[in-house]
């Protein structure tokens, strides 16, 4: 993965996050957040719930780096210790404080081709459940190249690191003409569905910068009906 399709993505999720706040979301719920810094610093975190979830081990390694470097969690965030194999991230969230009725920005960055479909859809049904008007910013990789159709030029090493090989790292893929059906299923409405134009247009050509954007991988935004 090349340094523009890293930066491409963050941005994007970035603005979104920073629409969402501007326009009074009262929660942000990152499902899989991993090492993300944006409860840290995006401008004006400090006024929104933020509760983040992911495996206990990596959140004990990252509570101890925000510990040591930080100085501890700020007061509006919450880390949220979840095994996604085996707990319902749901009663988890329940557990944390979280309540559903509050409008809610859901981010959920590169995870989906991780996980099968079934997963993807469970965790849909539980996001349409939250007040009208919330919304979820998601990453997606192309079902085409899941399943070896199409691989474009200089993605073979790609394909074959990860899906190649007995146990495949990658499960679950959608293509962009069947998301907002796909998406309407569990009340949700797509709003976006970007991918390597949008990123170039709006991220790399303004800065003059000469990177790369894979198209294989995608965001979509979407809205609770």
């Amino acid at each position: 993965r090349g340094l523009g399709d890293v930066y491409k993505r963050q941005r994007y999720i970035d603005d979104v996050l920073d629409g969402a706040i501007r326009e009074g979301f009262e929660t942000v719920v990152n499902l899989g957040a991993g090492v993300d810094t944006r409860a840290f610093r995006i401008p004006g975190m400090a006024k929104i719930r933020y509760y983040e979830l992911d495996f206990p081990e990596l959140q004990k390694v990252k509570r101890a780096y925000i510990d040591k470097n930080i100085g501890g969690l700020p007061a509006n965030v919450t880390l949220v210790p979840v095994d996604f194999n085996r707990q319902d991230i749901g009663e988890e969230l329940k557990k944390a404080g979280y309540t559903l009725s509050s409008r809610t920005l859901f981010i959920w960055e590169g995870v989906t081709q991780y996980i099968p479909a079934e997963a993807v859809a469970n965790t849909l049904k539980y996001v349409a459940r939250a007040a009208a008007g919330s919304s979820i910013v998601f990453t997606y990789v192309l079902k085409s190249f899941i399943e070896g159709s199409y691989i474009p030029d200089g993605l073979n090493s790609l394909y074959k690191s990860t899906l190649k090989k007995k146990k495949p790292l990658w499960f679950c893929g959608f293509e962009p003409a069947e998301m907002p059906e796909y998406l309407s299923k569990y009340s949700l409405h797509l709003i976006e569905d970007v991918g390597q134009a949008e990123y170039l247009e709006r991220y790399i050509k303004p800065r003059g910068r000469d990177l790369t954007v894979m198209e294989i991988e995608r965001t979509v935004l979407a809205e609770v009906k």
